[in-house]
């Protein structure tokens, strides 16, 4: 799990993609993050995600996943399929922030 530029970057496991803006973003599933990469540049960099398993809300690096599969982005929002938490979580690009989706049935 490491940031940085093109092949000096580490991933484990990147099975969620979407392209927007510029920008790569995936899920870095093994290491519990949604991650993007510059498509000019190759420079890889965490958004979201302590790197460990879990269910927290928060800003960042702060909030925490459990094995995320899959993600899509609408406008300045990530929708991400937090696959061991079985929820559906969003990040927004602009302010950081990760919450949980409120599901009802």
């Amino acid at each position: 799990d490491l940031d940085g530029p093109g092949k000096s970057a580490r991933l484990q496991h990147p099975i969620g993609v979407d392209l927007a803006g510029g920008f790569l973003y995936l899920t870095d599933t093994y290491n519990n993050r949604i991650k993007r990469i510059e498509l000019v540049t190759g420079e890889v960099t965490t958004l979201f995600g302590t790197g460990q398993p879990g269910l927290k809300d928060g800003y960042g690096k702060g909030a925490s996943f459990h094995e995320p599969g899959g993600l899509s982005v609408a406008g300045d929002m990530i929708f991400v399929a937090d696959t061991n938490n079985h929820a559906i979580r969003v990040a927004d690009i602009v302010t950081g922030s990760v919450s949980t989706l409120a599901v009802t049935t």
